[in-house]
């Protein structure tokens, strides 16, 4: 009995090494690359499986225990579930958009002076108005 070399695809068989990968290249074209290393794929699945195997995940999250095998996914992730935060520069306040920041530390921490020249400040306009009045 001569050696048998079985398509990794299909269950042809063939006698020879070289008409295997004869056969793959022609049948079965390669067409998903593992992001990692140089091996191909018939099929997405097959990468995906390929790569969970032999490339764990390398990326970790800043803000949980999460891995990922990406940093674009770990981004994503990031992005999704722990949205940025802005902190206030005079609390302990944390904000979601920096528009929001800004709006907070005007309305809580802005020192407004007197326009007529007296040494009275105020932490918001309308106090100052009120004043001035």
């Amino acid at each position: 009995k001569h050696p048998c070399f079985k398509c990794q695809y299909c269950d042809q068989e063939f006698s020879a090494d070289d008409a295997r990968l004869a056969h793959e290249k022609a049948k079965h074209p390669l067409m998903f690359e593992c992001r990692h290393c140089d091996r191909e794929f018939s099929t997405d699945e097959g990468r995906l499986a390929h790569e969970e195997a032999k490339h764990p995940p390398t990326f970790e999250c800043r803000h949980c225990d999460r891995e990922f095998s990406t940093d674009d996914a770990r981004f994503a992730h990031e992005k999704a579930k722990h949205p940025p935060t802005f902190d206030c520069r005079y609390c302990d306040r944390e904000l979601n958009t920096e528009h929001g920041r800004s709006a907070h530390e005007e309305a809580k921490h802005s020192v407004f002076e007197c326009h007529y020249d007296c040494s009275h400040t105020f932490t918001s306009r309308g106090t100052r108005q009120q004043h001035e009045d």
